[in-house]
């Protein structure tokens, strides 16, 4: 997300996802996470991709579930 917004306007950017395949992460501009929706929405990035990380099958790693899409 760029450009968080708050009362005032834009207050920063937010971005969940995995670092290098290895363990699901977000980051946050300070000014974007005044309250917990952004951090909740990011949070929820980051458990999905750890999701596809756990679960994955490729190189025989995981075990593929349905609800990790």
């Amino acid at each position: 997300m760029l450009n968080t917004f708050g009362p005032s306007g834009a207050t920063g950017w937010a971005f969940g996802g995995d670092v290098d395949g290895v363990i699901g992460a977000f980051w946050v501009h300070p000014l974007a996470i005044q309250d917990g929706h952004v951090a909740a929405h990011e949070l929820i990035h980051s458990l999905q991709a750890q999701c596809v990380i756990d679960y994955r099958t490729t190189n025989g790693m995981g075990r593929k579930l349905s609800f990790c899409k």
